[in-house]
Protein backbone atom coordinates (compact mmCIF):
# COMPACT_ATOMS: atom_id res chain seq x y z
CA UNK A 1 0.00 0.00 0.00
CA UNK A 2 2.81 2.32 0.97
CA UNK A 3 4.50 1.86 -2.22
CA UNK A 4 1.18 1.93 -4.19
CA UNK A 5 0.92 5.40 -2.56
CA UNK A 6 4.46 6.56 -3.23
CA UNK A 7 3.87 5.31 -7.53
CA UNK A 8 1.02 7.32 -7.43
CA UNK A 9 2.21 10.60 -5.67
CA UNK A 10 5.33 10.26 -8.32
CA UNK A 11 2.54 10.02 -11.12
CA UNK A 12 1.19 13.24 -10.13
CA UNK A 13 4.14 14.77 -9.21
CA UNK A 14 5.65 14.21 -12.85
CA UNK A 15 2.14 15.21 -14.51
CA UNK A 16 2.53 18.68 -12.66
CA UNK A 17 5.82 19.31 -13.78
CA UNK A 18 4.75 18.44 -17.46
CA UNK A 19 1.84 20.69 -17.28
CA UNK A 20 4.15 23.21 -15.45
CA UNK A 21 6.35 23.30 -18.30
CA UNK A 22 3.95 23.28 -20.97
CA UNK A 23 2.26 26.41 -19.49
CA UNK A 24 5.50 27.93 -19.10
CA UNK A 25 6.66 27.46 -22.63
CA UNK A 26 3.35 28.92 -24.05
CA UNK A 27 3.77 31.90 -21.70
CA UNK A 28 6.91 32.56 -22.99
CA UNK A 29 5.86 31.49 -26.13
CA UNK A 30 3.33 33.92 -26.25
CA UNK A 31 5.70 36.77 -25.18
CA UNK A 32 7.48 36.83 -27.98
CA UNK A 33 4.68 36.32 -30.05
CA UNK A 34 3.30 39.40 -29.30
CA UNK A 35 6.98 41.38 -29.87
CA UNK A 36 6.79 40.03 -33.24
CA UNK A 37 9.47 37.15 -32.54
CA UNK A 38 7.49 34.67 -34.29
CA UNK A 39 10.04 32.11 -35.11
CA UNK A 40 11.29 31.76 -31.56
CA UNK A 41 7.50 31.76 -30.45
CA UNK A 42 6.85 28.80 -32.40
CA UNK A 43 9.50 27.08 -30.66
CA UNK A 44 8.80 27.81 -27.53
CA UNK A 45 4.97 26.10 -28.62
CA UNK A 46 6.81 23.10 -30.12
CA UNK A 47 8.49 22.86 -26.77
CA UNK A 48 5.08 22.35 -25.37
CA UNK A 49 3.80 19.97 -27.45
CA UNK A 50 6.50 18.00 -26.63
CA UNK A 51 5.48 17.94 -23.22
CA UNK A 52 1.79 17.58 -23.92
CA UNK A 53 0.92 16.01 -27.41
CA UNK A 54 -2.39 16.93 -26.62
CA UNK A 55 -2.55 21.01 -26.33
CA UNK A 56 -4.99 22.62 -28.43
CA UNK A 57 -3.93 25.56 -26.97
CA UNK A 58 -0.07 25.01 -28.27
CA UNK A 59 -1.54 23.51 -31.53
CA UNK A 60 -3.62 27.16 -32.43
CA UNK A 61 -0.57 29.07 -31.01
CA UNK A 62 2.20 27.65 -33.57
CA UNK A 63 -0.71 27.97 -36.43
CA UNK A 64 -0.29 31.04 -35.04
CA UNK A 65 3.23 31.77 -35.49
CA UNK A 66 4.05 30.37 -38.63
CA UNK A 67 1.00 31.65 -40.06
CA UNK A 68 2.58 35.32 -38.39
CA UNK A 69 5.62 34.27 -40.45
CA UNK A 70 4.14 34.29 -43.85
CA UNK A 71 3.57 37.42 -46.09
CA UNK A 72 0.39 38.45 -46.63
CA UNK A 73 -1.21 39.38 -50.17
CA UNK A 74 1.95 37.81 -52.04
CA UNK A 75 -0.64 34.61 -52.59
CA UNK A 76 0.31 35.17 -56.52
CA UNK A 77 3.99 34.79 -55.75
CA UNK A 78 4.28 32.37 -52.99
CA UNK A 79 8.15 30.93 -52.68
CA UNK A 80 8.69 26.82 -52.06
CA UNK A 81 8.79 27.90 -47.99
CA UNK A 82 6.21 29.72 -47.43
CA UNK A 83 4.05 26.88 -49.23
CA UNK A 84 5.94 24.46 -46.76
CA UNK A 85 4.66 26.86 -43.99
CA UNK A 86 1.42 27.19 -45.13
CA UNK A 87 0.83 23.42 -44.99
CA UNK A 88 2.23 23.23 -41.49
CA UNK A 89 -0.10 26.02 -40.27
CA UNK A 90 -2.86 24.35 -41.99
CA UNK A 91 -1.59 21.09 -40.04
CA UNK A 92 -1.77 22.38 -36.62
CA UNK A 93 -5.35 24.52 -37.21
CA UNK A 94 -6.65 21.13 -38.59
CA UNK A 95 -5.17 19.87 -35.52
CA UNK A 96 -7.25 21.82 -33.21
CA UNK A 97 -10.50 21.49 -34.68
CA UNK A 98 -10.23 17.67 -34.29
CA UNK A 99 -8.82 17.69 -30.87
CA UNK A 100 -10.72 20.64 -28.94
CA UNK A 101 -14.60 20.29 -28.08
CA UNK A 102 -14.88 23.79 -27.78
CA UNK A 103 -17.04 25.54 -30.73
CA UNK A 104 -15.21 29.30 -30.31
CA UNK A 105 -11.85 27.07 -30.62
CA UNK A 106 -12.73 24.95 -33.91
CA UNK A 107 -14.59 28.00 -35.32
CA UNK A 108 -11.16 30.12 -34.43
CA UNK A 109 -8.76 27.71 -36.30
CA UNK A 110 -11.61 27.20 -39.12
CA UNK A 111 -11.17 30.75 -39.59
CA UNK A 112 -7.71 31.17 -39.85
CA UNK A 113 -7.54 28.31 -41.98
CA UNK A 114 -10.22 30.43 -44.93
CA UNK A 115 -7.53 33.02 -44.34
CA UNK A 116 -4.65 30.48 -45.79
CA UNK A 117 -6.88 29.52 -48.45
CA UNK A 118 -7.53 33.04 -49.28
CA UNK A 119 -3.44 34.01 -49.45
CA UNK A 120 -2.72 31.20 -52.50
CA UNK A 121 -5.70 32.26 -54.20
CA UNK A 122 -8.22 28.84 -52.97
CA UNK A 123 -11.41 30.66 -52.89
CA UNK A 124 -13.39 27.66 -52.87
CA UNK A 125 -11.72 26.19 -49.76
CA UNK A 126 -11.74 29.38 -48.13
CA UNK A 127 -15.80 29.84 -48.95
CA UNK A 128 -15.57 25.83 -47.01
CA UNK A 129 -13.24 26.88 -44.26
CA UNK A 130 -15.35 30.19 -43.38
CA UNK A 131 -18.38 28.31 -43.76
CA UNK A 132 -17.10 25.43 -40.92
CA UNK A 133 -16.49 28.53 -38.95
CA UNK A 134 -19.70 30.00 -38.75
CA UNK A 135 -21.60 26.79 -37.83
CA UNK A 136 -19.37 26.55 -34.66
CA UNK A 137 -19.61 30.16 -34.33
CA UNK A 138 -22.57 31.85 -36.22
CA UNK A 139 -22.20 35.26 -34.15
CA UNK A 140 -18.59 36.14 -35.81
CA UNK A 141 -18.99 39.07 -38.15
CA UNK A 142 -15.67 38.91 -39.26
CA UNK A 143 -15.30 35.43 -40.51
CA UNK A 144 -19.22 36.10 -41.87
CA UNK A 145 -17.29 39.53 -44.23
CA UNK A 146 -14.62 37.21 -44.77
CA UNK A 147 -16.66 34.84 -45.71
CA UNK A 148 -18.84 36.34 -48.54
CA UNK A 149 -15.75 38.21 -50.21
CA UNK A 150 -14.24 34.77 -50.81
CA UNK A 151 -17.74 33.80 -52.26
CA UNK A 152 -17.18 36.78 -54.26
CA UNK A 153 -13.98 35.94 -55.42
CA UNK A 154 -14.74 32.32 -56.39
CA UNK A 155 -17.51 33.68 -58.43
CA UNK A 156 -15.37 36.30 -60.54
CA UNK A 157 -12.26 33.43 -60.55
CA UNK A 158 -15.06 30.30 -62.19
CA UNK A 159 -16.33 33.21 -64.53
CA UNK A 160 -12.42 34.19 -65.65
CA UNK A 161 -12.23 30.43 -66.10
CA UNK A 162 -14.87 29.87 -68.19
CA UNK A 163 -14.12 32.63 -70.39
CA UNK A 164 -10.78 30.98 -70.65
CA UNK A 165 -12.37 27.51 -71.66
CA UNK A 166 -14.66 29.29 -73.88
CA UNK A 167 -11.57 31.16 -75.68
CA UNK A 168 -9.34 27.57 -75.75
CA UNK A 169 -12.77 26.00 -76.98
CA UNK A 170 -12.56 28.63 -79.84
CA UNK A 171 -9.07 28.40 -80.60
CA UNK A 172 -9.29 24.83 -81.18
CA UNK A 173 -12.12 25.29 -83.37
CA UNK A 174 -10.54 27.54 -85.44
CA UNK A 175 -7.78 25.78 -85.53
CA UNK A 176 -9.99 22.88 -86.59
CA UNK A 177 -11.49 24.85 -89.30
CA UNK A 178 -8.18 26.03 -90.07
CA UNK A 179 -6.90 21.90 -90.77
CA UNK A 180 -10.22 21.65 -92.59
CA UNK A 181 -9.18 24.23 -95.10
CA UNK A 182 -5.54 23.30 -94.88
CA UNK A 183 -6.92 19.55 -95.89
CA UNK A 184 -9.51 21.18 -98.46
CA UNK A 185 -6.59 23.11 -100.17
CA UNK A 186 -4.48 20.23 -100.10
CA UNK A 187 -6.87 18.29 -101.68
CA UNK A 188 -7.53 20.71 -104.25
CA UNK A 189 -3.90 20.73 -105.16
CA UNK A 190 -3.94 16.91 -105.52
CA UNK A 191 -6.74 17.09 -107.50
CA UNK A 192 -4.82 20.04 -110.03
CA UNK A 193 -1.71 18.12 -109.67
CA UNK A 194 -3.30 15.00 -111.00
CA UNK A 195 -5.65 16.88 -113.50
CA UNK A 196 -1.94 17.79 -114.64
CA UNK A 197 -0.29 14.86 -114.74
CA UNK A 198 -3.50 13.17 -116.65
CA UNK A 199 -3.19 16.03 -118.99
CA UNK A 200 0.61 15.76 -119.71
CA UNK A 201 0.11 12.02 -119.95
CA UNK A 202 -2.77 12.31 -122.85
CA UNK A 203 -0.43 15.03 -124.66
CA UNK A 204 2.22 12.45 -124.43
CA UNK A 205 0.26 9.87 -125.69
CA UNK A 206 -1.49 12.24 -128.87
CA UNK A 207 2.40 13.14 -129.44
CA UNK A 208 3.18 9.20 -129.46
CA UNK A 209 -0.06 8.16 -131.71
CA UNK A 210 0.60 11.24 -134.15
CA UNK A 211 4.66 10.13 -134.16
CA UNK A 212 3.62 6.66 -134.74
CA UNK A 213 1.15 7.66 -137.42
CA UNK A 214 3.70 9.94 -139.26
CA UNK A 215 5.80 6.82 -138.77
CA UNK A 216 3.30 4.41 -140.01
CA UNK A 217 2.43 6.52 -143.25
CA UNK A 218 6.27 6.96 -144.35
CA UNK A 219 6.44 3.27 -143.85
CA UNK A 220 3.24 3.14 -146.63
CA UNK A 221 4.86 5.45 -148.65
CA UNK A 222 8.17 4.03 -148.94
CA UNK A 223 6.70 0.42 -149.26
CA UNK A 224 4.30 2.08 -152.62
CA UNK A 225 7.28 3.91 -154.04
CA UNK A 226 9.19 0.26 -153.42
CA UNK A 227 6.49 -1.26 -155.00
CA UNK A 228 6.36 0.73 -157.76
CA UNK A 229 10.14 0.75 -158.56
CA UNK A 230 9.64 -2.98 -158.63
CA UNK A 231 6.77 -2.71 -160.90
CA UNK A 232 8.73 -0.13 -163.43
CA UNK A 233 11.58 -2.49 -162.93
CA UNK A 234 9.43 -5.96 -164.46
CA UNK A 235 8.02 -3.80 -167.19
CA UNK A 236 11.08 -2.65 -168.61
CA UNK A 237 12.63 -6.36 -168.12
CA UNK A 238 8.95 -7.13 -170.52
CA UNK A 239 9.75 -4.88 -172.99
CA UNK A 240 13.45 -6.07 -173.78
CA UNK A 241 12.10 -9.92 -173.73
CA UNK A 242 9.09 -8.61 -176.18
CA UNK A 243 11.68 -6.69 -178.66
CA UNK A 244 13.79 -9.86 -179.24
CA UNK A 245 10.96 -11.86 -179.94
CA UNK A 246 9.59 -9.95 -183.13
CA UNK A 247 11.01 -9.92 -186.58
CA UNK A 248 12.46 -6.72 -188.17
CA UNK A 249 9.70 -5.16 -190.25
CA UNK A 250 10.09 -4.86 -193.96
CA UNK A 251 10.30 -1.44 -195.77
Amino acid sequence: MKYCFLLFFLLLTSVINAQKEERRNIREGNKLYENQKYKEAEDLYNKALSVNSKSVEGFYNSGNAIYRQLKPGENKAVSDDDKKKMNEALNQYKTVTSLSQDKKQKAMAWHNMGNLFMLTGDYQQSVDAYKNALLNNPDDNETRYNYVLAKELLKKQQQQQDQQQNKDKDKDKNKDQNQDKNKDQQQQNNDQDKKDKDKDQNQNQQQDQNQMSKDNAQQILDAMMQDEKQTQEKLQQAKKVQAKKQPDKDW
